[in-house]
């Protein structure tokens, strides 16, 4: 019995843990959505002479302008305020369900402790 739930809150963890890896895989997918975004109006705006004279030096003006702004998005450490209550609420999920376990780990030692044969 005692196992069984130990195994249900090692599932449960899981759980968790997952929920935290998705919402890092959507807010990766979300910044470069927005790097590319940035770099892309940035494009939109560069005479072509000066892209055609760039290029002609052997370099790619495209990713270079996404390096930059990348670079500058990091330094800024920016998400978006969707992304920010998107967070907030799977932290605040993650935190309930915390100490939830938390209170049945307890509950499973003292279990534990009561049953264990007194030397």
């Amino acid at each position: 019995m005692v196992f069984s739930k130990a195994a249900d809150l090692i599932k449960k963890l899981k759980l968790v843990a997952k929920q935290y890896n998705v919402f890092t895989e959507r807010f990766n997918m979300f910044q470069n959505d927005v790097i590319s975004d940035i770099s892309q109006k940035i494009l939109d705006n560069i005479p072509e002479g000066v892209k055609s004279t760039f290029e002609s030096l052997g370099s790619d003006m495209d990713n270079t302008i996404k390096v930059i702004v990348k670079q500058v998005v990091e330094k800024l450490d920016l998400v978006s305020r969707e992304e920010f209550d998107v967070q907030s609420e799977i932290l605040q999920r993650t935190r309930l369900k915390l100490e939830a376990l938390e209170k049945q780990v307890t509950a499973l030692e003292k279990k534990l402790d009561n049953n264990s044969p007194k030397d």
